[in-house]
């Protein structure tokens, strides 16, 4: 069988995602839920990065709510689109929005934004957009008071000077982090959600997460994908969140089982805003 960068993750999702139809969304998500459920998660954070239009959306959070599962469905775009300069469908946002009790499975499900890619240099070619759409579509869900989540390779001082960051953002990974960035980070208030899996398999990096803990700033662990982590158990990820920093600062007492264990549970929890429930 052929292998390669061509049958990778990425490659694979640009192809597959364009033939999903909202029922094919819909078994997708009650699988990833069957899975999560199964390793004992009690809350996921639907990146929903397939939505193709209203309807898968709404597919989705039929999923979400047919499992029972609690959990906030960010509403993204899709891999391979749209083109750059086209902004997110901020009006279907704001309807769901409007209409939220009845997806909402009787307040298990919360209603989020997931953000695509942009920065100074160079656009991700799996989602990309300009800064200036990046900035409408921003403004636009902030004024719903909604969440945001974004995958964010670096250019923290850049987010920062565009008044980008702050403790509605969740910054998911830590690739391309160093010298002020973790400082910016725990001055704007910013959450980060750790993601060991994806963080070396993306970008052949060991996960950041020391630096973020000695200035006390409150960090969550996830897996990020299914596919690449292997599976959705966070007891993996707990460990090997716990591995990498050893390897990093060659000090096995670097992190505690507790302060991991923390990032998988309550922590989690808070960075969902449900920290009370």
């Amino acid at each position: 069988m052929k292998e390669g960068p061509e049958k990778g993750y990425f490659a694979t999702v640009l192809a597959l995602g364009k033939q999903y139809t909202a029922e094919d969304t819909y078994r997708g998500v009650r699988l990833g839920c069957a899975e999560m459920i199964n390793s004992g998660v009690t809350m996921v954070h639907d990146w929903a990065h397939n939505v193709r239009g209203p309807e898968h959306a709404r597919a989705e959070l039929r999923a979400l709510a047919d499992c029972g599962i609690r959990g906030r469905f960010s509403y993204g775009h899709y891999h391979g689109g749209p083109p750059p300069d086209q902004p997110m469908d901020l009006a279907d946002i704001a309807s769901l929005q409007k209409d939220w009790p009845s997806h909402s499975n009787e307040g298990l499900l919360t209603l989020g934004f997931a953000a695509r890619v942009f920065g100074r240099t160079g656009i991700p070619s799996v989602h990309p957009m300009t800064l200036e759409v990046a900035r409408r579509d921003w403004q636009g869900v902030r004024a719903l008071k909604l969440p945001i989540t974004a995958h964010i390779s670096g250019d923290i001082e850049f987010l920062e000077r565009e008044g980008m960051l702050g403790p509605d953002l969740q910054i998911t990974g830590s690739r391309g982090m160093d010298g002020s960035d973790y400082e910016i980070i725990k001055k704007t208030g910013t959450h980060v959600s750790i993601t060991p899996h994806s963080d070396m398999r993306y970008s052949y990096t060991l996960p950041k997460l020391i630096e973020l803990l000695k200035l006390g700033v409150k960090v969550s662990l996830s897996v990020d994908t299914a596919p690449v982590a292997g599976s959705n158990d966070m007891f993996d990820a707990m460990r090997r969140t716990m591995d990498t920093q050893f390897v990093r600062t060659r000090d096995p007492m670097s992190v505690s089982a507790r302060q991991v264990l923390e990032m998988a549970t309550i922590n989690g929890a808070w960075d969902m805003g449900v920290d009370d429930k």
